[in-house]
């Protein structure tokens, strides 16, 4: 009897903890090419540059699209739009240190970022490109003494050159 209860209380532990380290977000509607509608975003969100017919981008907290988890609090998007398409995916965190954007990149889009292990354990900055379905994956961890900071970039291939001219002329104002 007493290792029944022994056994359940281990199997309640290790439930509670995976729910505690988990997110609850819904990031996979936020894929390069969508156009502004398609995202259904709310009013409010912080807009910057104007119309999404053009040139767009908005700043906003993932709690946006994360429910009730600690894990991605702290972590902020930005979305570029250029000509009503999405462009550009930048997520940054440099609040929580678990690498959260990381598993992002894996769990929800899929990139299949391989961890460096040794640069890991040596508590250096780690940073993976992949280019993967037409659209290109950057991920880096800057850490320095106490510092960090975590991020994680999606570019669409085939918007390359619309958004080089487009940041280019930004540059240029």
């Amino acid at each position: 009897m007493m290792k029944k209860i022994y056994i359940l209380v281990l199997l309640l532990l290790f439930c509670l903890q995976n729910k505690a380290f988990s997110y609850d977000c819904r990031l996979d509607s936020i894929q390069i090419g969508n156009n502004f509608n398609e995202l259904q975003l709310e009013k409010g969100l912080l807009i910057v540059g104007g119309n999404p017919d053009e040139a767009s981008s908005m700043f906003f907290p993932i709690e946006y699209f994360c429910k009730d988890s600690d894990e991605t609090n702290g972590v902020m998007l930005n979305l570029l739009f250029l000509e009503n398409k999405l462009v550009r995916i930048i997520f940054e965190n440099e609040i929580i240190q678990n690498k959260i954007l990381f598993r992002i990149a894996n769990n929800t889009y899929k990139v299949g970022f391989v961890k460096n292990e040794a640069k890991i354990n040596k508590k250096e900055t780690e940073s993976y490109k992949v280019n993967k379905n037409d659209n290109l994956y950057y991920y880096a961890n800057f850490i320095e003494k106490d510092n960090f900071f975590e991020y994680f970039e999606i570019t669409g291939n085939k918007y390359k050159d619309k958004l080089n001219k487009h940041l280019l002329k930004e540059e240029g104002q």
